[in-house]
């Protein structure tokens, strides 16, 4: 995890409907795997913490980092 995303993580880290990532790819829509980010920190707020092996949208219920 990188600083930044440590110092995000120290902010977020007991609120249960925070996420936060580091260097994770973000699919923003289904079905097109080219539209792809991988930003250095991502936050997602209103969904549960889970590990995730990338950050689908569609799969976040529609709700963007």
């Amino acid at each position: 995890m990188c600083r930044t995303s440590t110092e995000i993580q120290d902010i977020y880290g007991d609120e249960p409907d925070v996420v936060v990532h580091s260097d994770l790819l973000w699919y923003a829509r289904q079905g097109h795997p080219r539209v792809v980010r991988t930003p250095e920190v991502m936050v997602i707020f209103g969904r549960p913490k889970q590990q995730r092996e990338c950050c689908k949208q569609w799969g976040d219920a529609g709700v963007a980092p």
